[in-house]
Parts: structure tokens; C-alpha cells; sequence
């Protein structure tokens, strides 16, 4: 029996599951809503380097996904030379990028406003990184984004659209636990399998080891400040280190 903790073990075990099992891996723009699809997306809400290595070991299996990247979040700029590397680099390795959309910088709710301000962010991050932007995944949606099935336009995909949350069986690990179970039983189901299953999986909760969700937190926090303090060394000549 499969241990289901939240560590890089674990999901190199879902990794090999999933090239054992009847599931084709697609991506949001390659779907054919087919019996037996299997997307896997990323939502990088906090962490481009987390990200990039959990695209390296997808990338060990042969396994495609998707990274949502979000330009207005405040804990990393996609432009800084190490986190435009990282985004570089989950390319390279086969995977696509999409866009985390913070629909809270929207001074609006109405819908044609917000498909004009993702069609803005997609079309900075597509260019800054000169690959296709297919899909956008809101950030934290709203009800209004949930019931709405909100068309987005030039074709761009709505991973909280009613085909990919109706048709498919979605699950998630948000705040780090998976609603209706981890994603190893819904591979090891067999006739009773969805399907075709959306899985969202954050790089943030995935760790070496078995932690509580705070204690990851708090590791999070505490690299960040290490990090901080360097750059400060760096810029600042009279400032002397913390860490």
C-alpha cells in the first residue's frame, strides 16, 4: 500500500502508476475529451523553483504538464534571472506554461473585462518567454469565475470551465490535502477509474520528507529570508548578515 504524504517519493510513485495504468497524459489544448485523458496542471503560486523540480522529475517519466505562472504574484518576479532560468528550463524539459490569473487586480466583474486583462497577461507572458500560452487558471476563483464558465478569448482554455471540472473528474491537493483522495487511488481504481481525471497538483506542499502543512510553511518562510538576506549583502555594502 502506497504511503500517500506529500514527498517527491511519493509522487515518483504516482509518476510510474501513471505510465502503468490506461491513462494517455495530455495537455489542456491537445485534449480530445476522450475516455482515459489525464491533465496535470500546476498552479505556482509562491515558488518558480519548487516548480522546476518537480518538472524535472515529471519530465524522468515522460510525463508532459502544464505550470500556471502568476506575473502579479508577490512572492516572486518571473523576470529575476534565476526564476526566468526556472521557466526556461520547465520548457526545455517538455512541459507548457499557462497563466495564474489574480483576478483581484480587476477594478471590474464583469466578464468581457476580465478576458481583456488575461488576454493582456497572456500575451506579456507568451512573448517574454517566446512559447505558447494555451490555457489560464484563475487564482483563488470567485464564485463568479466558478459559475460563470467564462469564455476566454483566441481560444484560451478555462481550466475552471465547465468542461474541465464537469466532464473531467477534478481533483485537488489545495492547502495540502487532497478532497477526495489522493490522485495513487484514482490511478489504482481500475474499472471503476474516472473517466478522465484533471488533476491539480502545487509545488509548494511536495517535500523530501513527511511535514505538517505549517512546518512547510515555515521552511518556505525561512529560505526566503536566507535568500533576502544575501541579496541584501550583495546590494547593500554597510549591511552586515542576519542568517
Amino acid at each position: 500500500m502506497l504511503d500517500c504524504g506529500f514527498t517527491y517519493s511519493h509522487y515518483e510513485e504516482i509518476l510510474r502508476l501513471i505510465n502503468n495504468s490506461d491513462y494517455k497524459v495530455v495537455f489542456f489544448d491537445t485534449s480530445r475529451r476522450r475516455d482515459m485523458e489525464l491533465i496535470i496542471r500546476h498552479d505556482v503560486d509562491v515558488d518558480l523553483s519548487l516548480a522546476h523540480k518537480m518538472a524535472v522529475l515529471e519530465n524522468r517519466y515522460g510525463i508532459g504538464t502544464t505550470y500556471f505562472i502568476m506575473l502579479r504574484s508577490p512572492f516572486y518576479n518571473i523576470f529575476d534571472k534565476a526564476n526566468f532560468a526556472y521557466i526556461r528550463g520547465i520548457l526545455a524539459l517538455g512541459h507548457q506554461i499557462g497563466l495564474h490569473f489574480d483576478e483581484s487586480f480587476c477594478d471590474s466583474d464583469d466578464i468581457d473585462t476580465i478576458a481583456s486583462d488575461v488576454d493582456c497577461e497572456v500575451r506579456l507572458l507568451r512573448d517574454s518567454f517566446e512559447a505558447p500560452v494555451c490555457a489560464v487558471s484563475f487564482h483563488r476563483p470567485s464564485q463568479l469565475i466558478l459559475n460563470s464558465d467564462i469564455k476566454l478569448n483566441d481560444g484560451l482554455v478555462n481550466t475552471y470551465g465547465r468542461i474541465f471540472t464537469k466532464e473531467f473528474k477534478y481533483i485537488s491537493d489545495s492547502r495540502r490535502a487532497w478532497k477526495d483522495g489522493c490522485l495513487c487511488g484514482f490511478l489504482k481504481a481500475g474499472i471503476n477509474s474516472p473517466d478522465r481525471i484533471q488533476a491539480l497538483v502545487h509545488p509548494l506542499w511536495w517535500t523530501d520528507s513527511t511535514l505538517d502543512a505549517q512546518t512547510v510553511i515555515e521552511g518556505f518562510l525561512a529560505d526566503k529570508l536566507r535568500a533576502f538576506d544575501s541579496e541584501l549583502e550583495k546590494n547593500i555594502g554597510i549591511y552586515n548578515k542576519i542568517f
